[in-house]
């Protein structure tokens, strides 16, 4: 018999979003999961459509939060009560292709890897679709795993992912309550530097990611959502303090700064953020040089303070 795998679903008021959810892993041309949906105290109609899938296949199991704890928890309630030999995470506004579950689980076995990462297709509004390919890489250590992570080589999210169950089980992770899209980095974070796992790349693409303008992930000027990129960036920095990766992490941090100030975001809203989470202080000329050389060092400095974040602007 084939492996069971575990498919976890946190769920908060996704009434229109959640029966093609549901149906695209019900229908999955692997047969052998179990689809875990995780109420996160949702006040529509969720979960009377949850229950009735629920009658109607008994691979679905339902939990219930009493109170709202955000998408982080909820999957950490998933995933402590999972039974699958395999883990997969799935947003309830998102939705699978019919292999996605088979072309993952063939590519884990077929590589001895531990966690599988996946291309995606998104979806905008109008129904358009845009592949975003990720290249048939290997990554085989901590620093190399952690450096490509960094620079965006693995993804950042835990969705079009298939995790090994013993990613999971036994490790004690941090979960953050309420932080949207900060959350999946950091839970990755602490499961790329836990331990020495296998991670493949492929460029099948494994997952749909809807634009939803409901959702917590794409409210593109909210202050949650700087404030969870502040958040993910600080973790990383002390996280890696002392180590060879330190140097990437302030890179990461201080060129997100640059491009959350041009995509529009209010020096105001990303400064009271970073002083929440005490990244303010990367915007010295010390911690900069400590990040880049010293040619590359002095201009970065001056744009951070002087045209994204100078600290008397209130705008």
């Amino acid at each position: 018999m084939t492996p069971k795998i575990s498919v976890i679903i946190p769920v908060y008021n996704v009434e229109k979003f959640l029966a093609r959810c549901i149906e695209s892993i019900l229908g999955q041309s692997y047969k052998n999961i179990e689809l875990i949906l995780v109420d996160d105290y949702s006040n529509d109609n969720s979960m009377e459509i949850a229950s009735r899938y629920a009658t109607q296949d008994d691979r679905i199991t339902i939990l219930r939060h009493t109170e709202n704890s955000g998408q982080g928890i909820a999957r950490e309630t998933g995933y402590k009560v999972a039974s699958g030999d395999y883990i997969m995470f799935v947003d309830s506004d998102d939705y699978l292709p019919l292999n996605a579950i088979e072309t993952l689980y063939n590519k884990a076995v077929s590589t001895e890897a531990d966690i599988v990462s996946g291309a995606y297709t998104y979806v905008n509004s109008n129904g358009d679709e845009f592949l975003h390919l990720s290249d048939d890489r290997h990554f085989l250590n901590n620093t190399t795993i952690l450096k490509a992570f960094l620079n965006k080589k693995i993804s950042t999210v835990v969705w079009g992912k298939l995790f090994k169950s013993s990613v999971f089980n036994g490790h004690n992770y941090v979960n953050y309550k309420k932080h949207a899209p900060g959350q999946d980095a950091v839970l990755l974070f602490q499961i790329f530097s836990e331990h020495n796992w296998k991670i493949v790349n492929t460029s099948d693409s494994v997952y749909f990611y809807m634009q939803n303008s409901e959702s917590t992930t794409n409210k593109k000027y909210s202050e949650q959502k700087i404030d969870s990129m502040a958040l993910t960036r600080a973790f990383a920095i002390n996280k890696f303090k002392g180590t060879e990766l330190h140097k990437d992490a302030l890179y990461t941090a201080i060129r997100g700064t640059i491009v959350l100030k041009l995509k529009g975001y209010s020096k105001k809203t990303i400064l009271r953020s970073y002083q929440k989470h005490r990244l303010d202080n990367i915007f010295n000329f010390k911690t900069i040089g400590e990040a880049l050389p010293f040619h590359k060092a002095i201009p970065v400095w001056f744009v951070i303070n002087f045209v994204c974040l100078r600290l008397k602007n209130k705008n």
